[in-house]
């Protein structure tokens, strides 16, 4: 075989190239860059032409074919440039590097010597065979004095010689050197599928390094979750004005006030029966206002135990009490900062912590249990109630300076008795809502004029909220398109017309109010044998408020 042929059945690219004229190129070079191979067996091939295409070689890097990478090596001399195209892509991975970093040495020598990170490298056995300049230095030995002693010698609590024998990797342990918590690792060495040695490496100089990165984590999980939140708000509620649906004179006025309130950074309570919507108007009031980029942090009053009152409000340092959080944990009002807080059903605040939420309202900062020191926080209070706050002052349970701090701003939530004008239009929504959510078939496309006229004449103790379930469970179980006063069996079906109530002698508003309450309560329980949950579910209340109502009425269920 001449040396032509030879050349030719090299596995690498050769090109031979002077004064932008191609002297000669064999024919791996021309498969890479699909130039025809004519080249003689006897003789040098002088190709003119092959333009660009060689150009590649000369001045690139790195050449891609299909599913190949080649490293182009080139040699330039005074009068010729020779090239060399080596296939790097089927190599094993230490030759490939060598070839395609150029700075490979400088790589190694990082990873060997990198200043921050300390390695020590042992056989099988346990034996050091290569330690950092770095651990050196900290661990106070003479370059090179470790080589060759076992690592137990060097670093008493040492787990490598282990991890080099067991294969196991250990990962973000903690390890104490000379006296400080460090977070290493340990990684086996295999070689032909047995363990030959172990790698051990700090990740972390120290613990307050791994404490600070999580903090930071946490924080962004926080921030990640918050978004979510308002994402899932804008989708699914998109709280607004619009969102209060209704025309009528009440809720034009209801309007007004919101906008008003939203305008300014005073403290708001918000007044009104039970599922008369006032959730719906505190979050329209904090979405309107320039607080609306931060959070709407709700608490519902009466859901929380008294004991637990404090510590879900103002929040709590770690181990400040038996089985407190060892990670301590953030109030209600922390939480706030920079946004609104609402405080659903305020008139069941305990007193004392009245007390201790006056402070909060007039210094604007607050004290966590067991903490030495207080914290600002810079929210806007929101109220509800759905209890008469005169009654409530009456009797004690609510501190007239406490009042007076949470209702620079009064919006009253007119009950669905007083508007009943806008039933036509809260009954469309709520078909609406139920379709999408429900995805009924066929859809229902709304109420019976019959229906309608029922509704406006029912007194509506739950208020929207009861008009609501009343819909959802109809629309549920009707298979037709229009809902008939059969599809309900609300209290309201064979109820009188307002019109037809006899009034005699002295009354009240509340005492017939009361009155008609207690009845449809009564006839709840009768109708589901005494049953407060089903009663509950009929009436449209909470199985909790169902409760207060009958204290409050003196009933007791039969």
């Amino acid at each position: 075989m001449n040396i032509e042929k030879l050349l030719n059945n090299i596995p690498m690219g050769i090109l031979i190239a002077a004064d932008d004229q191609t002297y000669y190129l064999n024919k791996t070079v021309c498969d890479i860059l699909n130039l025809d191979f004519t080249a003689s067996e006897d003789t040098l091939l002088e190709i003119n032409n092959a333009g660009q295409r060689v150009n590649k070689l000369l001045n690139n890097e790195f050449i891609h074919k299909k599913n190949k990478v080649y490293k182009i090596l080139r040699y330039a001399q005074t009068n010729y440039t020779f090239c060399i195209a080596i296939e790097i892509t089927s190599l094993e991975f230490m030759n490939q590097f060598f070839l395609s970093v150029d700075f490979a040495e400088e790589v190694l020598r990082y990873l060997f010597l990198n200043p921050y990170e300390g390695m020590n490298v042992v056989d099988q056995k346990g034996y050091v065979r290569f330690m950092s300049p770095t651990h050196e230095k900290f661990l106070e030995i003479e370059h090179g004095q470790a080589i060759g002693v076992h690592i137990t010698k060097i670093i008493p609590n040492t787990r490598l010689h282990i991890v080099a024998k067991t294969g196991k990797a250990e990962i973000g342990k903690t390890q104490e050197l000379q006296g400080e918590e460090r977070i290493v690792g340990r990684i086996p060495i295999r070689k032909n599928g047995q363990t030959v040695g172990a790698i051990g490496k700090v990740l972390f100089k120290d613990i307050d390094q791994l404490k600070d990165i999580m903090k930071k984590l946490d924080y962004l999980k926080q921030e990640v979750q918050y978004y979510k939140r308002e994402l899932r708000n804008l989708r699914s509620t998109q709280y607004s004005l619009d969102r209060i649906i209704g025309n009528s004179s009440p809720v034009k006025h209801m309007k007004e006030e919101i906008k008003k309130a939203a305008a300014v950074d005073l403290p708001v309570l918000i007044t009104g029966e039970t599922g008369s919507g006032k959730e719906l108007v505190a979050n329209t009031i904090h979405i309107l206002s320039r607080r609306s980029k931060k959070p709407l942090v709700v608490v519902n009053i009466a859901a929380i135990p008294a004991e637990l009152f404090e510590s879900e409000l103002f929040g709590y340092e770690p181990g400040s009490f038996t089985n407190a959080s060892t990670k301590g944990k953030p109030g209600k009002f922390e939480i706030a900062n920079g946004g609104s807080i609402f405080l659903d059903e305020i008139g069941d605040l305990p007193v004392d912590t009245q007390v201790k939420l006056l402070r909060v309202l007039e210094e604007g900062s607050l004290e966590k249990i067991g903490a030495k020191k207080l914290i600002k926080s810079d929210f806007r209070i929101i109220s509800a109630s759905n209890k008469n706050i005169e009654y409530l002052l009456e009797q004690n349970l609510l501190r007239e300076d406490f009042l007076y701090r949470i209702n620079a701003l009064n919006i009253f939530v007119p009950p669905l008795r007083e508007r009943k004008d806008d039933i036509p239009l809260l009954s469309k929504q709520f078909i609406k809502e139920f379709n999408e959510k429900y995805n009924f078939y066929p859809p229902v496309k709304g109420l019976t004029e019959e229906v309608i006229e029922k509704f406006k004449t029912f007194h509506w103790p739950g208020n929207i909220r009861e008009l609501k379930n009343e819909i959802e469970r109809a629309c549920s179980f009707t298979d037709k398109e229009y809902l008939e006063p059969k599809d309900f069996t609300g209290p309201f079906k064979n109820s009188k017309k307002e019109d037809e109530v006899n009034i005699q002698g002295n009354f009240s508003r509340k005492k017939i109010m009361d009155d008609t309450e207690k009845n449809l309560i009564l006839e709840a329980l009768r109708q589901t044998d005494g049953n407060k949950t089903k009663a509950a579910r009929l009436l449209g209340l909470s199985r909790p408020m169902l409760y207060k109502k009958l204290k409050a009425l003196n009933l007791t269920a039969k």
